[in-house]
């Protein structure tokens, strides 16, 4: 079984700053979260403004993704599905997200790829957040 591990990203709306930490379910447990917040995070002015789960798969720079991430897909292959049709030497760029069964890259537009697509036809996944 995959480890479940999170994803937390504060922000300190003073200084403009973020922090970000990962954490396992197990640390959680532990009350690594609860050490982390009472180091002085909220009354520094520190929010949780996002937290994340890893979704089980690294991208072609062995980086966890984690929910929320942006992604940069590519294929060389035409691909298409209900969404979207691609001709060779493709690039589709959108956020990992869930529906209520499956993993998708949505694009801003709503095309999207389903994540098991993408690793059953072995497109390449990188990784494009602003803070990477």
């Amino acid at each position: 079984m995959k480890e479940i591990k999170f994803r937390y990203i504060f922000k300190n709306e003073i200084f403009n700053d973020i922090s970000i930490y990962y954490l396992t379910l197990k640390e959680i447990e532990n009350g690594d979260l609860n050490k982390i917040l009472k180091s002085g995070m909220i009354e520094n002015g520190y929010k949780i403004i996002a937290r994340d789960l890893f979704i089980g798969y690294k991208d072609i720079n062995n980086k966890d993704i984690y929910s929320t991430d942006t992604l940069k897909i590519s294929g060389n292959e035409y691909y298409s599905n209900d969404s979207i049709s691609l001709d060779n030497d493709w690039t589709f760029i959108g956020k990992i997200e869930q529906n209520s069964y499956m993993w998708l890259v949505l694009a801003e537009d709503k095309t999207y790829i389903p994540f098991y697509d993408i690793l059953q036809n072995n497109f390449e996944i990188e990784i494009i957040n602003k803070e990477d």
